[in-house]
């Protein structure tokens, strides 16, 4: 009987433990995880990706319209160095932020397939 109470004690916890996730995945926003992605002094895949993760839906759709928006100001900027939005693109779909940066030439044919190949 003890082993059951304890059972059911660490049901509880870990569903309140995962319900607070739940809630405060749902504070952070796209123009929040962007101008993170905006302060990283270099590319941190994962730490990035965690951020992307505790983004709902419409707020992913949202980012991704504002890196592709930001990427092709970088590109008629003339910009050189790859600018923050294309690691959230790259994130999504490599292929996309390669063609981005490359002018769509053979690398992002590359790229595509080995994303096909993955």
């Amino acid at each position: 009987m003890k082993s059951l109470k304890l059972t059911l004690l660490a049901l509880i916890a870990v569903f309140a433990f995962s319900f607070g996730n739940q809630a405060t995945a749902k504070t952070a926003t796209a123009e929040s995880v962007f101008e993170f992605a905006n302060t990283l002094d270099h590319f941190d895949e994962e730490a990035l990706r965690i951020e992307i993760n505790s983004l709902s839906k419409s707020e992913k759709s949202k980012l991704l319209k504002m890196a592709i928006k930001e990427a092709k100001r970088a590109e008629k900027a003339g910009v050189t160095s790859a600018p923050p939005a294309l690691y959230i693109l790259a994130i999504f779909f490599p292929p996309l932020a390669v063609g981005i940066h490359t002018g769509w030439e053979m690398p992002t044919v590359w790229n595509f397939l080995w994303t096909l190949c993955g």
